[in-house]
């Protein structure tokens, strides 16, 4: 709500610390601080393992890593540079606009990401 004042904008912009009891600053996070920052994101889908008018099969992913916000974020990025780089030819097209599903589909950037501390656990349901 003070957000909508400008006076209230900029103090909260000098002092984030003090209006966060602490919990942001403007230096960010120190080096020590990162190793306790977590990502878990669970994925679920539903379709058919054959050709049925039913939904018959359910599949659940759950990826975990360590320090989603700085060191995984740029880990993903020059692994997906190298990807584009090595992997020419798993790639779909020879240009175009693509969503990272369809564009790295057929690479090894998973595996890849795995040997950098991504962990993924499947399970499925039937």
């Amino acid at each position: 709500m003070l957000t909508k004042f400008n006076p209230f904008c900029i103090l909260l912009s000098k002092f984030p610390q003090l209006y966060s009891f602490g919990m942001v600053s403007r230096e960010g996070p120190r080096e020590d601080e990162l190793e306790f920052f977590k990502m878990k994101t669970v994925i679920q889908a539903t379709g058919w393992e054959s050709k049925t008018s039913k939904k018959d099969k359910t599949m659940q992913l759950t990826l975990k890593c360590s320090d989603p916000g700085y060191n995984f974020t740029s880990t993903i990025l020059i692994m997906a540079g190298i990807t584009l780089l090595k992997e020419t030819e798993h790639l779909p097209a020879k240009g175009g606009v693509f969503t990272p599903g369809a564009l790295f589909y057929k690479t090894n950037i998973m595996d890849e990401l795995c040997k950098q501390g991504l962990t993924i656990e499947k399970e499925t349901k039937t």
